[in-house]
């Protein structure tokens, strides 16, 4: 089990997600969604967390040590690893 045993619930995630609606609910996160099959939640994060789109779109197609060597796109097969990408989302400085 890894990183998504410590989901702390679609609550919290929605509260997190809201903190940089206001600033990266942009044209850049519309862009980056088609990425990440139309999760716009997981892309405004993404987007403020990482940065330009460019950025953002390198990032989701590299292993990712903390989600156990899986590409963020790849997080977003199943319910379980989508909890682990917004469960290290949540944890990034």
């Amino acid at each position: 089990m890894g990183l998504e045993q410590y989901f702390s619930g679609e609550g919290d995630w929605e509260d997190f997600v809201n903190i940089f609606v206001d600033k990266y609910k942009n044209e850049d996160a519309y862009q980056l969604a088609k990425y990440l099959n139309d999760k716009l939640d997981i892309a405004i994060v993404i987007h403020a967390q990482i940065g330009e789109l460019q950025t953002c779109v390198k990032w989701i197609t590299c292993k990712i040590p903390v989600l156990e060597n899986l590409r963020p796109i790849d997080c977003l097969k199943n319910d379980l690893l989508t909890k682990r990408l917004k469960t290290a989302l949540m944890r990034m400085p």
